[in-house]
C-alpha cells in the first residue's frame, strides 16, 4: 500500500506544472524561537549561529520569491501577447500590427503591482 502512495506522489509531481512546482522550492525558514533555544542549554556562541543561519536562509527565501514573481510576470506578458496575437489574427483588429521584434502589442497590461489588466475582447 505504501509503495501505491509513493507512485501516485512521483506521479502528481511530475503531472505539476514548473510554476506550482517553483513556488513550492520558496521555503519559507522557521524563525529561531530564543525561549527554546535558551531552555535547550545553547550557549550564546550556538544561538548567535542559529540567528545567522536564519537570517541566510531569510536571504535565499526572498531571493527565490523575487525571481519566481520576475518569471511570472514575464509569463504573463508573454501570455498578454498571445492573446493580442490571437485577436490579430481571428479577430482581424486593424490596429494590431507586429512591433520591429515581432510581438504584437497586448491589449492587456501588468502594473507595477504585478495586477494583470485584461482588456475585453470585441
Amino acid at each position: 500500500m505504501n509503495d501505491f502512495f509513493i507512485i501516485l506522489a512521483g506521479v502528481v509531481l511530475v503531472g505539476v506544472p514548473s510554476t506550482a512546482t517553483a513556488s513550492l522550492s520558496c521555503l519559507e525558514p522557521a524563525r529561531p524561537n530564543l525561549a527554546l533555544l535558551r531552555d535547550a542549554g545553547l550557549s550564546v556562541e550556538e544561538v548567535r549561529s542559529e540567528f545567522q543561519t536564519y537570517f541566510v536562509d531569510v536571504e535565499g527565501f526572498l531571493n527565490c520569491i523575487n525571481e519566481t514573481s520576475e518569471r511570472v510576470r514575464v509569463e504573463a506578458r508573454s501570455a498578454a501577447y498571445d492573446l493580442a496575437q490571437i485577436r490579430a489574427t481571428f479577430l482581424n483588429d486593424v490596429g494590431s500590427s507586429p512591433t520591429p521584434d515581432g510581438q504584437v502589442p497586448a491589449d492587456s497590461n501588468l502594473d507595477e503591482t504585478g495586477r494583470l489588466i485584461l482588456f475585453p475582447l470585441r
